[in-house]
Formats: C-alpha cells, structure tokens, sequence
C-alpha cells in the first residue's frame, strides 16, 4: 500500500473554484475557437445567465443534464451552467451511433437535454417516442432558437449564489455521469463527485505546473474521460484552452494549431500523439513545429518509447511527459508517472522504459495491490490493483449488484483518511523495489483501444443478436498503438 500526500479540497465544488478564478482573472482569455476569444468574464457572466434559466425550469443538484453540443463557446458555457445550476452534466458526443445516445438518453433518466439544431434530433426522437407511451417527454433546449436566446439574455449575469439553487450544492454532490462499455451488452453509467473532480482538478494543475500563460488544446471528444480534467483545470488556474472546430480531425490541421497558439500543453492517449509526431516530422517546420509543448500528458494505454526518444533528443524542447491511469470509477486519474523528463531523454547513456510504469497515487488516492482474499501482497508479487481515496466516484446508475462487485468496503480506511470504500479495478499490478507501481494487464476480458475501454462481452451480445449469427467471438489483436477488435462469427445452419 502507498498513499500520497494529501491537499484539502476544502469542501469546494467546482462553480466556486472557477468563480474564484474568474475574480482573478477577469479579462484575460478563457477560450479560443476558429477566430475568435472569450474571457473569463463573458463565459461567466453567460454561464450564469444560462444557469438561472435551468433553474427557473427546476433543475438541481442530484439531475442529469445531457449535453449534446459540438466543440464551441457554447458548449463549455452550457457544461458551466449545468454546474452552476448544481445539476450534473451527462457528455453526448454527437458521432456515436444514434441508438447508443438514445440509450444513454434513456437509462441516465436526463431531466433536460441542450444541444444545437437537430445534432442528435434522431436519438432524441427516439427516445422521445418511447416516452410518450408513459406520457412524459424530455424536454430539449436548442441553443439556436432565437427566443431561448432572448430568455436567457434576460436572466442576471453574476455569480450563482447557494440560495439561488432548489437544494443546496455541496462537494458530495454529482458532478458529471459518463458511460463506459459493459459486459451485459449495454453501457454502464458512472457517477463522479464534485469532490473527486476538484482533487484531480487540483493535483493536475500542481503536477503539470500550469499556469495562466499556459495554452491547452483539446483535442479529444467530450464523452471521453480524459477530457473532463483537461477543461477544468485551465478554467480554475487562468490558461487558455484551445477548442478545434468539430471538422477538425487532421493531424496536420492541429499541428497548425499548435504553430499558431504556441500551445503549451496537451493531453492524448499515447497512440494519438504517435501520429501526431509522424505528422511532425514531415512537416514543413519538421520536428520544431511543436517545440512550445512543455507539458505532454499520455494515457489511456502503454507507452512505446521510440518516437518520444527521438523527438526529445533531436528537439530543443524541455518537456515533461506524465504518464496518467485510472478508470472512469475513479475521477480519471488515480496513478501517474512523471519521470519521463526531456533532459533525462536528451541524455545518450540513459533510455526510457521499453513500457513505462504507471507511477503512485495523486493527491488523496490510496493504491492497494491485493489477492483474491483482499489480503495486501508484498513487493514483486502481481495482484488486482484496487484504489480508494476522494476520486473514487459513487458507483454505477441503476446497477446496485455491479456497483456492490466493484465498490468494496476499505478495511484498510484509517481514521480521518479520505475514502472508506475502494474500486475494484479488475486490473493486474505489482510493486516495484522503488515504490512504482507497473501495469501488467487485465484480469477479465476487457481491452483499451487508443484509450477508451471496451468490453468484449458487449459487442459480443450485439453480434448474437443478430438471427444469422449462431456463435461469436471478439478479440483484439495487433500492438497497442495500431490494435484492432476481429470478430470470429460462426453461421446458423440454414
């Protein structure tokens, strides 16, 4: 067992560490999207009247709110709002297949959808047709109608306060619920706190050292996990976050992002920056193009070290690279490595790990790697890896078995020490002599592919439903960096 040190979250939610921000740095620029900036001020003062619109509607904490929204302004002042408002965000990306949104529409119970036009107007339908039977209907609200427009202009634009909201907000409360892939065949809804949120939020930004001269770009989608502490931490420290338009799915389009915003941080799993360093090196500015990237943070999946030592070596950058793990369970970051330094790289007697290790626990988080009997295993030996702490999140919607087989009492929990319950990760680990926990796999059939975890299981139970399809197998197959799902299918007879 390790358990780092810990940093107080001071009974904060995220709306007061971002207001906090906000008083600090009022005008300095928030937002960047195509052409055009936001400071900290206009996307307050437009969350704020947003969020006092979804209150005079009802919603509050312990609500879903789902977001369908397209990279904009618009889509981080409505995650903002639904914060403020003390309501929890449910992140659609408009690309999955309609019947995964409308089944996400479906189970999380949404009290309200936002989106923009008709982006996900098919899923919504879907579900809409289905509520009507009971007489209900989820009510949406289109950004781009020009009355909603005008309603919510009318509404105050200063900070939200406590009574304002229909029941008070606290760090306890939910903060988003994204879907994960399940064995069963369905995706399972995991519920994440305000309080798991603000610790990562704030060991991130202490670990990476980011600051308001920092640029960020994200680049990953909104429903991914990995995404959530990459808008919270610049919102609450300063920096700015580059947002790409929606089409923008081109190396080579971000590579001049990247050139033109002098972006000092980014976030990706390790297969995505892989090609976004083949796309580096055959540009124009060849390796040079990226040398403003300070702070790279990898995840998700194995990092092979090749490309990383060839462009720290041939580069003038100075840059650390951070290893992050942990599930969507818990907070998205529980365990990270930050010994991947540039100037270690640049040094021709030493070599990066062939497989990095995914590191020690962040700020509050306690690791634990134990046998099937829960009991602790010494130094070297592979056991499951199970974590507790503030970023362990609540469980799973509407799932109390899978939530009870995979979020266990902590019989280790000491008093005043955060976290009495642990997740079950179902990954395998060990301890090295060194106090650094390596990553040696899983213990069930779940597999990553460039950073979002899927079970087998529920492409499996897709496939067999199919009437021509007797029996079916998936696999994934190939490296980590280039890894497929191959599905083995066996007819019916006639």
């Amino acid at each position: 067992r390790l358990s780092e040190e810990s940093l107080s979250t001071d009974s904060t939610t995220l709306p007061e560490l971002f207001d906090q921000q906000v008083a600090r740095t009022p005008e300095a620029t928030a937002l960047l999207f195509r052409e055009e900036k936001l400071s900290f001020r206009e996307l307050h003062q437009r969350a704020n009247q947003l969020a006092r619109h979804l209150i005079s509607l009802g919603i509050g904490p312990e609500q879903i709110v789902a977001l369908a929204l397209p990279r904009s302004f618009e889509m981080i002042v409505s995650l903002l709002a639904v914060l403020k408002s003390g309501a929890a965000y449910l992140p659609l990306d408009p690309d999955y297949p309609t019947a995964r949104l409308a089944f996400m529409l479906r189970d999380s119970q949404a009290s309200l959808v936002i989106t923009a036009g008709d982006i996900i107007g098919e899923a919504i339908r879907e579900v809409t047709q289905i509520q009507q039977v009971d007489n209900t209907e989820i009510p949406v609200l289109d950004l781009n109608d020009t009355e909603l427009q005008f309603t919510i202009a009318q509404f105050n634009r200063e900070s939200v306060a406590q009574v304002e909201r229909i029941r008070t907000l606290t760090p306890q409360n939910l903060a988003y619920l994204i879907y994960t892939s399940g064995s069963t065949g369905q995706p399972k809804g995991s519920y994440v706190t305000h309080a798991g949120l603000v610790n990562l939020t704030r060991w991130y930004i202490n670990q990476i050292k980011l600051g308001p001269r920092d640029i960020g770009l994200l680049i990953s989608a909104i429903g991914f996990d990995l995404t959530q502490k990459n808008i919270f931490s610049p919102l609450t420290v300063g920096a700015s976050l580059r947002l790409p338009h929606r089409k923008t799915n081109e190396i080579d389009e971000i590579i001049k992002l990247v050139l033109k915003d002098k972006t000092s941080w980014m976030n990706c799993t390790p297969s995505t920056f892989s090609l976004f360093l083949d796309a580096a090196f055959a540009s124009d500015s060849g390796i040079d193009s990226i040398t403003s990237i300070k702070n790279l943070v990898l995840g998700g999946e194995p990092i092979k070290s090749a490309n990383l030592e060839y462009w720290l070596k041939e580069s003038s950058s100075h840059v650390q690279i951070l290893n992050g793990y942990g599930p969507t369970e818990c907070s998205g970051i529980a365990v990270a490595w930050p010994s991947l330094l540039g100037d270690y790289a640049k040094n021709v007697s030493l070599k990066l790990p062939i497989d990095s290790p995914i590191g020690q626990p962040i700020f509050n988080t306690q690791i634990y790697i134990l046998d099937a009997t829960l009991s602790p295993l010494p130094v070297g030996v592979t056991g499951e890896l199970y974590i507790a702490g503030a970023g362990v999140g609540r469980g799973y919607l509407g799932r109390a078995g899978l939530t009870a087989e995979r979020f266990v009492a902590n019989p280790f929990a000491q008093s005043g020490e955060t976290g009495h319950r642990m997740y079950r990760s179902g990954d395998l680990a060990r301890w090295t002599e060194d106090g650094v926990l390596e990553y040696l796999g899983r213990a069930d059939a779940q597999v990553k592919i460039r950073g979002f975890r899927i079970e087998l299981g529920e492409i499996e139970a897709e496939l067999a439903s199919i009437p021509d399809i007797a029996q079916c197998t998936v696999q994934a197959r190939g490296e980590d960096g280039a890894k497929q799902l191959v599905a083995y299918l066996v007819p019916t007879a006639d």
